[in-house]
């Protein structure tokens, strides 16, 4: 869901949809939706997610019961979020 609400999975998709179908247009669009979905999991790997995951658990719809006690386990202030 988190693809279908951003721009920037479309316009890659996009830009392959100009091609003619004998120059690869399928192929093309397959590849930027891979390669959207490869790097994402990518840039998860590193030292710096860390810092993400506090967030998003706050604003979890599964969590909202708990969002206060969570708040106070995961953010220092509002400025500093690790």
């Amino acid at each position: 869901q988190f693809y279908a609400a951003n721009g920037h999975t479309y316009y890659s998709v996009l830009l392959s949809a100009c091609f003619p179908a004998e120059r690869g247009r399928l192929a093309g669009m397959q590849t930027a939706l891979l390669l959207q979905w490869f790097f994402s999991g990518v840039g998860k790997i590193g030292p710096w997610f860390e810092y993400v995951n506090g967030p998003f658990m706050l604003q979890s719809m599964l969590l909202a019961p708990a969002r206060r006690w969570l708040a106070g386990l995961l953010v220092r202030s509002p400025f500093h979020l690790s």
